[in-house]
């Protein structure tokens, strides 16, 4: 009889060690490239870097020891100039980034650039989850602009200024966007930090479809701490900031992936 129970024990034992063996399964595989192809070749490295690494997006972060953490921590540790990132083989819906640390003789400027990258997007990461303050927004003509009453549809704010070569460039990308998306619960506001006479001046032979409107520039750069133009900001129903991006491009996936979830 105790022999009986002991083999059941064991059995029991047995089962929990495969059950959290299961559990503990990582849901990634091995990097989608080999590292030494990359990691000494700035060209190469930067090709790989373009093709398959998205900060902006939604994604699971690995330290060097392929243990999950923050994504604030992850990009703080990229921060540093210590590290560069390779995606991991996992499922279609997931995606993993790991920290690889470049070796001593190691190529600098690769840190160095995915450094910039990484604190970019350590500022976007603290709008996320904020509700902005009240806006004071004025039109061209000098009039309030209150956007309470588009709290329950999506919202993309692009904060830009006149002599910004990049804002100037992808104007005419948020006029597609606005476009591609005008049936859907997405509203695109265009917001300049500029004076009333130099946006005037701007805007006079151009035929911009989305709205142009106002915002004090002290208040953009001291009260929301936007440093990086152009900036694009996702705003949901419920008022919250839930995506910030700094090229159009960009701007589109994320909205592509929300309106993905909403279907």
């Amino acid at each position: 009889m105790q022999s009986i129970k002991s083999s059941i024990l064991l059995l029991f034992a047995f089962l929990a060690i495969v059950t959290g063996c299961k559990e503990k399964t990582p849901q990634f595989g091995t990097p989608n490239v080999e590292i030494a192809s990359i990691q000494n070749h700035f060209l190469k490295w930067y090709k790989y870097n373009k093709i398959y690494i998205d900060l902006s997006k939604d994604y699971h972060a690995l330290n060097s020891n392929s243990e999950e953490i923050s994504k604030q921590a992850f990009l703080e540790k990229l921060s540093t100039g210590k590290y560069f990132i390779v995606r991991m083989n996992s499922t279609k819906e997931l995606t993993f980034y790991k920290l690889v640390e470049i070796p001593e003789d190691g190529i600098k400027t690769i840190g160095d650039h995915i450094a910039k990258q990484a604190e970019r997007e350590l500022r976007n990461l603290s709008f996320v989850n904020t509700s902005l303050p009240d806006l004071d927004l004025k039109t061209l003509k000098g009039k309030s602009y209150d956007i309470n009453h588009l709290k329950d549809q999506y919202l993309v704010l692009n904060f830009w200024y006149t002599t910004c070569g990049k804002c100037k460039t992808e104007l005419p990308d948020i006029e597609a966007l606005a476009q591609k998306y005008k049936y859907r619960d997405i509203k695109f506001l265009n917001v300049s930090i500029n004076e009333k006479h130099t946006l005037s001046n701007f805007l006079e032979d151009k035929d911009y479809q989305v709205e142009m409107l106002r915002l004090d520039k002290k208040f953009v750069l001291d009260s929301l701490n936007i440093r990086l133009f152009p900036s694009y900001f996702i705003i949901d129903p419920n008022q919250k900031v839930i995506k910030v991006s700094n090229n159009s491009k960009q701007l589109e996936k994320r909205l592509k992936e929300i309106l993905a979830e909403l279907k």
